[in-house]
């Protein structure tokens, strides 16, 4: 089987698509959390700015994926569509099916309203920035529980571009699916309930010792 050299940007869209996965796994699962606490630690001025933070960067790296080719050498490569030229030139006829295969997703992600909304967010309240909108955790507007299942999908036809142009070299890209924040949030909550019945526990002997 013949080998073929990889293109430089082949790096930033897996970076891109590997922070934009991991930001939006984390944004489901605060969004999302099932505490029944009255005061979860999900909702802190902390978490607040924490969710801020994953959106900024979602946002960013989801939408540098989906920018044109601008033919330069340098400029815009962690874009899918120039990945698959830049694939198409190395690879050649064999994989003029694939990269249009390619093109037609990339075609259809960026006619989706989602796909829309998360450009207009980042060219007036993320990397750039309108007088109007005043930028702080407290005036972002989270995803919407479906906006993040449509956002996932979006990622899932992300992967298989990536992985359509990985098939001349018989590799794969995987995403890790596992959460650090759904780990901390569980902890959160063992602990607070331990506490609690601990302290029950206290006030109980307490009372019988005086």
């Amino acid at each position: 089987m013949k080998e073929y050299t990889k293109p430089k940007n082949f790096k930033f869209c897996q970076i891109s698509i590997y922070l934009a996965n991991r930001s939006l796994i984390e944004i489901s699962q605060i969004i999302n959390d099932p505490s029944t606490d009255n005061s979860p630690i999900s909702k802190s001025d902390t978490f607040r700015f924490y969710l801020f933070t994953l959106h900024y960067t979602f946002i960013l790296e989801l939408t540098k994926m989906t920018e044109k080719d601008d033919n330069s050498t340098t400029n815009h490569f962690a874009s899918l569509e120039k990945l698959n030229k830049k694939i198409s030139n190395i690879v050649g006829k064999s994989f003029i099916e694939v990269a249009e295969k390619n093109n037609n997703i990339i075609k259809r992600l960026r006619e989706l309203p989602i796909i829309k909304k998360l450009l207009v967010l980042r060219d007036s309240k993320v990397a750039h920035i309108d007088s109007k909108n005043y930028l702080n955790p407290h005036s972002f507007e989270w995803f919407s529980s479906i906006e993040i299942y449509e956002l996932f999908e979006v990622l899932d036809n992300i992967l298989t571009i990536i992985n359509n142009c990985l098939t001349p070299y018989s590799n794969q890209f995987i995403l890790n699916k596992f959460s650090r924040t759904a780990n901390l949030l569980s902890y959160n909550e063992e602990y607070k309930s331990f506490a609690h019945s601990r302290f029950k526990e206290f006030m109980l002997w307490k009372s019988s010792n005086k």
